[in-house]
This record gives structure tokens, C-alpha cells and sequence, in this order.
């Protein structure tokens, strides 16, 4: 869209992330998406697992080596945040895990405002 609508679009990479494989992984796609396409930022997943909440936190050190990169292009991220499609969960609980998305919203806030960040 944002090669056909250069004056409405700006283009965001997002990123291939998987439950349980280190962030790391995502660096090649994210220089590529930056510097062949040209993207302006990333789109991150702070829940790669899909609701099994596995990974860790986004103020974690796990995260740093996409954080670094951010910094290194001067590009910012927007947390991805939506409800989850794990099945796993009982009928009971899956209604309280698809209001966990404003909990994963607030997490990005914290994060954001922690010392994550500052450098």
C-alpha cells in the first residue's frame, strides 16, 4: 500500500517472530525490511506464543537486540496488541484471556515509560 499510496502510507515491517526462538532471529528481516523497502518502523508482538504468555516481558534483556536495532535506524515499534486465538484455554477462562489484550497494552505503556529505553 505504501508504494501505491506513497502520500497516505508509510510501510512497517512486521516482524517473523515465533514462541521459544530468540528475538535475535528477527534482526535479518528487520535490516532488510529497513533497508531494501525502506520501512519506517516495526510492528513487535510482545506474545509470540499466541496467549501461552511464554515469553518474557518486554522490559526483559530478551528483547534488547530488536531494542538495539530500533535505535540504530531511529525507528519506533508498535505494539502489537489484540486477543488471542489459544484454544487451549477452557470455555471459562477464554473469556477472561481475550480482555488480557489491555493488559498487554498497559505493558507496552510500562514498558515505554521504564528505564527500558533510556540510554
Amino acid at each position: 500500500m505504501s508504494r501505491l499510496f506513497p502520500d497516505h502510507f508509510i510501510a512497517a515491517a512486521m516482524l517473523p517472530q515465533s514462541p521459544g526462538v530468540d528475538p535475535k532471529t528477527c534482526i535479518p528481516e528487520l535490516v532488510k525490511c529497513v533497508e531494501q523497502y525502506g520501512n519506517v518502523g516495526i510492528n513487535l508482538n510482545p506474545d509470540p506464543s499466541g496467549g501461552h504468555w511464554t515469553s518474557p516481558p518486554l522490559t526483559d534483556k530478551h528483547w534488547y537486540p530488536i531494542y538495539e536495532k530500533m535505535v540504530e535506524y531511529d525507528i519506533p515499534a508498535m505494539i502489537h496488541v489484540s486477543t488471542s486465538c489459544n484454544r487451549v484455554l477452557p470455555h471459562h477462562r477464554r473469556a477472561l484471556h481475550q480482555r488480557r489484550h489491555h493488559r498487554v497494552h498497559a505493558a507496552a505503556s510500562r514498558a515505554t515509560c521504564s528505564r527500558t529505553f533510556r540510554r
